[in-house]
């Protein structure tokens, strides 16, 4: 069944029982739930709560312009999702990410990320605001300075190029972004610990006492 909805027009209420499934054809919706609000276009789907689960609807959804929704009862979902695998891979990937949203995601002040920069960072050339500097280790020496096998040192590189700061070329080179940018990111990680492991103000590295230290013994 397909049914068009005009703006502001609430098309679930957050809490109410449904077996429905819904995909958007075309136009927008809002979802709320307490603090949090995000929105739905064309081909997103929502109420899989619902249809699948026999959970309530833990969200209010509204129209936001005139929208063009399918509207599937429990049996139609199914044969939809199975006979649409973009959409069984997207309630794939909601649910892993609900159920592992507690897991801080990787970023730049991951410690593995920064053991990594740590290891590799004297053997860092060059300055660059993108991965363009060649470190002066092979995959295999980075291997067994870091104690990972190649083929994991190639496959967490690549887990974390999208951060912007490694990344393997064509020839299969590590590429950084230098030195002075690897030296903010562990310098951000230290700023509120007690020791630092990398050196950066005359073998202070970023304690912060130390350096406010060595900065008035500068002055004398």
């Amino acid at each position: 069944m397909e049914r068009t909805f005009s703006a502001g027009t609430v098309i679930l209420e957050k809490n109410s029982i449904s077996n429905l499934f819904f995909v958007i054809v075309r136009g927008r919706v809002k979802l709320e739930s307490d603090n949090r609000t995000f929105f739905l276009s064309d081909s997103d789907f929502f109420g899989e709560e619902a249809a699948f689960l026999r959970k309530s609807n833990p969200y209010t959804v509204i129209a936001c312009e005139e929208t063009v929704i399918q509207i599937f009862d429990i049996k139609e979902a199914r044969d939809y999702v199975f006979a649409n695998p973009s959409v069984f891979f997207s309630l794939f990937t909601r649910n892993i990410s609900r159920t592992w949203e507690c897991v801080e995601s990787v970023n730049e002040k991951h410690p593995s990320y920064i053991r990594f920069i740590e290891k590799i960072f004297p053997y860092v050339k060059g300055e660059s605001g993108t991965p363009v500097c060649e470190l002066s280790l092979s995959t295999e020496e980075i291997s067994s300075r870091t104690g990972l096998e190649t083929a994991r040192i190639m496959d967490f590189i690549a887990s974390v190029e999208h951060l912007g700061h490694f990344k393997m070329d064509s020839r299969g080179r590590v590429l950084t972004v230098g030195r002075k940018e690897l030296q903010k990111i562990t310098g951000a990680y230290y700023e509120n610990r007690n020791f630092a492991l990398m050196t950066e103000l005359k073998g202070c590295g970023n304690f912060p006492l130390l350096n406010r230290l060595k900065q008035k013994e500068n002055l004398h």
